[in-house]
């Protein structure tokens, strides 16, 4: 199975596929990539897991006005996108402060 090197908020991920996808692989990594930037450029360092699914919601968005016949509002997108930046940056709070506890055990 190939594996395609993906560098998105400057960390690389070697992702398996199957033969003959490593160029959508790598094209769908880029776009990914460009949203996590564009997202760093907005909300700062985050972190990678937040970053990750704040771009996914904002994909979902997007496609979810696809489906529904229209394009999804951008306006009303950021404007939730920082009600769950705040939710998951408690979540990733939460996660670290119990991996330090399983560290120090």
């Amino acid at each position: 199975m190939p594996m395609v090197a993906l560098t998105v908020n400057g960390r690389t991920y070697e992702i398996a596929c199957d033969p003959g996808q490593e160029e959508q692989l790598r094209r769908l990594g880029g776009e990914l990539a460009a949203r996590v930037d564009r997202l760093v450029g907005q909300v700062g360092q985050v972190g990678d897991t937040q970053l990750m699914l704040m771009a996914g919601l904002l994909v979902a968005d997007e496609l979810e006005g696809q489906r529904s016949g229209g394009p999804a509002d951008p306006a009303r997108a950021l404007a939730e996108l920082d009600t769950i930046a705040i939710a998951i940056g408690d979540l990733a709070s939460r996660v670290e402060a119990i991996a330090g506890k399983l560290e120090a055990a």
